[in-house]
């Protein structure tokens, strides 16, 4: 085939397709701008990221994606038989110049010193051995961790289309957490040096000979040569107990330890279970017998409900102490003290006021879809998008910034004003202080996300069928269960896991 701009034979890979269907090779269209004229029929104007993103060509993408990477990987292969073969030789090169350094230093000196510039000489050689024995052990044990031969058999197979997006992002991960480490510590050698001194001096053999910065050197490399601790460091066991089935997937506790959700037998209807004796009470109120979709916690116990009808009722103690018929479809709502704000289907963001119950403030700015919605602060609120955050001054109705996500949004969860996470149909995405951070910890989307009592996350993967418990300060994996269908957890106060299935049945750990 032939690009029909250049007329260039080119390989089908290389060959991208316009909007208007004629075909050009891919590297005319890296070098265009945002917005550019068609280079076939020089009439219309094309929107580069678009072209980009049309179904055949997103594919190519993905495969020139998986080849560069499949490249990168074969060769970083063989560098690591080569360095198997003789390690101690690989390691040796580059302490060999230093320890030729020293020796010069020595001749130069011991006429001067004599016996104590012998002395001291033989200190630092056996710093730099000690250091360079660090150094092989260290990339021995991480060498034999990379079973190149698994790697090769990965990568000769043959993928779907649909599998290239997940072995790309196994691949990406494969180099960086383990032949960038690897390489990167080698490359660190040649930071290890002899400084030496020119000063003529005696006593003080540091000054006057010269040092070696091993600590500097070996530090850093068992820094970067860390492997990643997986240990279940929880106070719960891999072993869940069915205790009730709830109406929703979603559920609150009690400062009492109980857990609180829709009714299975109503949905309109509240349901409370000890946990620990299995006593259930069911709670109703006369009024709107639609289901309830939303329930939230707020101080002293009080509870939140939101129907399907429109009706918001404040519980507490079993009772309902309030209710207003907000007359609207709500799609996303999220509890902030006494205020709430929810959005309808017409894309407004609407503030209203638990205590008084009065509308404080609608937002009219938002014109896309939203996919997720959540109170960051008293004057910020957070809409999530097919592709990104974006963060509104509740006053002004401004948009404040907006974070860039890879894929659709599906929840967020508030630690503090300045930290939040979400989750996409493709990754777990921290921010902290305005900067993100990007997890990819599930081949398939993550169905919920949420920070424990100290701060940790707790995730759950529906279809990967596993809850993960992650730290926050550095994405570790700290525990991880493997239950069936699961859509919501969190850890209870008792220190227990508790999670719900697909069918709102709610299991415990023992």
């Amino acid at each position: 085939m032939s690009c029909e701009y250049c007329y260039k034979n080119q390989f089908d890979l290389l060959l991208f397709i316009l909007p208007c269907g004629y075909s050009v090779c891919y590297e005319h269209l890296t070098y265009q701008d945002t917005l550019f004229k068609c280079l076939v029929c020089q009439d219309h104007l094309i929107e580069k990221k678009s072209c980009f993103e049309m179904r055949k060509n997103r594919k190519k993408l993905d495969e020139m994606e998986f080849l560069e990477l499949k490249q990168s990987i074969l060769l970083s292969c063989d560098k690591i038989d080569i360095l198997k073969k003789d390690i101690k030789f690989s390691v040796n090169e580059n302490f060999s110049n230093v320890i030729n350094q020293i020796d010069l230093k020595r001749e130069l000196l011991k006429y001067e010193l004599d016996k104590l510039v012998d002395d001291y000489h033989e200190s630092l050689l056996k710093e730099v051995k000690n250091c360079e024995s660090k150094f092989v052990d260290l990339m021995e044990a991480q060498i034999k961790q990379i079973n190149t031969e698994k790697i090769r058999t990965f990568l000769s197979q043959t993928f779907d289309d649909k599998d290239i997006k997940t072995k790309n992002n196994y691949l990406s991960e494969l180099k960086i957490q383990k032949f960038d480490i690897l390489f990167n510590n080698f490359e660190k050698l040649k930071n290890f040096k002899f400084n030496q001194s020119f000063k003529k001096s005696d006593i003080d053999f540091a000054v006057f000979f010269g040092t070696i910065n091993s600590t500097e050197v070996t530090d850093d490399l068992q820094l970067s040569s860390k492997e990643p601790e997986y240990k279940n460091s929880v106070p719960f066991l891999n072993k869940f107990n069915l205790r009730c089935q709830f109406g929703t997937n979603n559920f609150v506790e009690l400062s009492t330890g109980e857990l609180v959700s829709s009714s299975l037998s109503n949905r309109s209807n509240l349901l409370m279970i000890n946990p620990s004796s299995g006593q259930m009470t069911e709670i109703s109120h006369f009024l709107d017998e639609s289901e309830i979709i939303f329930i939230f916690l707020g101080q002293e116990d009080k509870l939140i409900t939101i129907s399907e009808g429109g009706y918001v009722k404040i519980w507490q103690n079993g009772k309902c102490l309030n209710f207003f018929n907000l007359k609207e479809k709500i799609l996303f709502a999220d509890l902030n003290s006494s205020d709430f704000i929810f959005t309808n289907d017409l894309l407004f963001v609407t503030l209203f006021d638990l205590e008084v119950g009065i509308y404080k403030k609608t937002c009219y700015s938002i014109k896309e879809q939203i996919t997720a919605l959540k109170i960051l602060s008293n004057k910020v609120f957070l809409t999530g998008h097919r592709d990104k955050i974006i963060e509104w001054d509740i006053e002004s109705e401004q948009n404040l910034r907006e974070y860039k996500m890879y894929g659709e949004v599906f929840c967020i969860d508030i630690l503090n004003e300045n930290k939040f996470i979400c989750t996409t149909n493709i990754c777990m995405t921290l921010v902290v202080n305005c900067k993100t951070i990007f997890k990819n910890c599930y081949e398939n989307p993550i169905s919920s996300v949420k920070f424990c009592g100290d701060g940790n996350i707790l995730s759950v993967g529906m279809q990967d069928e596993k809850v993960k418990l992650w730290k926050m300060d550095n994405f570790d994996l700290e525990y991880e269960a493997n239950v069936t269908k699961p859509c919501f957890a969190r850890i209870l106060k008792s220190g227990r896991l508790a999670y719900t299935d697909c069918q709102g049945r709610v299991y415990i750990s023992d």
